[in-house]
């Protein structure tokens, strides 16, 4: 489910973009939702206090302190009330939720946590803006929190209605394309996104401690990539990436790669692709399904002898990125954008493209 806010002070706008963005989306048969903020307040101004319904800037002033009132009460009040009542209970999981009247920051954060509760997929904020234009002409409104309180918000995407109806549609044709249509980010798992090499060192050590040659395997001195310099006595290493031990001791590379992944899955389409036996890709599945369950994602290559070449898949496309440890798959991909991940080992040190260390990094460079 994708949550859009739309934000923008007094008349500039907002329920007219919002109404732009659903006809648009409905037109390419989108499950779409229409709701507003500002909802239960006015509702509480017609019902209670007798209000007709016309704006003015006395029933703004008394709407905008109603709510300020109640957000110091409880700060989610009116962003909870829209998710349980008119969002939740008629959402699916390919819903898009046009939700108006995005003002204040603690909104963002409700529904920030319900990204985190996994409840909603992607979060977008668009701020509509009419450049020489004020509706409000009173100091006291202009300086209110419900019209200063996400000024310096970051938001995704900038409107500026400044011009005819027609131009709005078609400013919005172009942003509603970028928000269905996201560039897809390749990145593969083993050494990427998990320790693989430490899991295979700490499963090498657990199965072979009691062999008579057996000596305690030491990351620090590892130069090859199938590591039989530092396990030795692995006759076939694809075994211990099949192994249950393995499994039980991948971690991610990173502390951050999850919160990292998790922000790159908002504006991107996140796709893993990874390489090994049909008993290491069974287990592998598992893992992703576990570990990153909004990664929806994901290629299983079985191609024989597990050679490192992904160039059967085709990532062709304007700004799709492709992340991986591996020199070898990186030179063999049709990808546009091509970026080594890691440390230099012999087999990637002759990559003289794009290379990250870490996923720092990689939120440095892409968010």
């Amino acid at each position: 489910m994708h949550i859009i806010l739309i934000s923008g002070k007094s008349n500039t706008g907002k329920g007219t973009v919002a109404k732009i963005i659903e006809q648009i989306l409905k037109s390419q048969n989108k499950h779409v939702i229409r709701c507003s903020l500002s909802t239960y307040i006015r509702n509480v101004a017609k019902e209670d206090y007798f209000w007709d319904g016309v704006d003015t800037l006395e029933s703004r002033k008394f709407m905008a302190e109603s709510y300020r009132i109640g957000t110091e009460f409880y700060p989610y009040h009116m962003a909870r009330r829209v998710w349980e009542r008119d969002i939740k209970p008629f959402a699916n999981k390919d819903t898009i939720a046009i939700v108006e009247s995005f003002r204040e920051k603690v909104n963002y954060d409700y529904f920030c946590n319900l990204l985190d509760e996994e409840l909603i997929d992607d979060i977008t904020t668009i701020r509509v803006v009419r450049p020489y234009f004020n509706a409000i002409k009173d100091r006291d409104m202009e300086n209110h929190v419900s019209e200063s309180d996400v000024d310096n918000f970051e938001f995704d995407y900038v409107v500026e209605n400044n011009g005819t109806i027609e131009e709005l549609y078609e400013k919005l044709d172009g942003l509603v394309e970028k928000l269905i249509t996201k560039p897809k980010f390749f990145i593969d798992l083993d050494s990427t996104i998990t320790n693989s090499v430490l899991a295979y060192i700490k499963a090498y050590n657990k199965i072979y401690q009691y062999y008579p040659d057996f000596k305690p395997a030491d990351p620090n001195k590892l130069q090859r990539y199938d590591l039989k310099d530092i396990c030795p006595l692995v006759c076939n290493p694809l075994d211990i990436f099949d192994h249950d031990l393995f499994f039980r001791h991948l971690e991610f590379i990173n502390n951050n790669t999850y919160e990292v992944l998790k922000k790159l899955n908002r504006k991107y389409q996140l796709i893993i692709i990874t390489i090994g036996t049909p008993i290491n890709l069974s287990k592998k599945s598992m893992f992703l399904s576990e570990r990153l369950p909004f990664i929806k994602d994901y290629v299983l290559m079985f191609n024989g002898d597990c050679r490192m070449d992904k160039s059967i898949i085709s990532m062709e496309g304007k700004g799709n990125v492709f992340l991986d440890d591996v020199e070898s798959n990186l030179r063999s991909s049709n990808c546009e954008n091509k970026v080594l991940f890691g440390k230099r080992f012999d087999w990637n040190i002759g990559w003289d493209g794009d290379w990250v260390l870490d996923w720092s990094e990689v939120e440095e460079r892409y968010l």
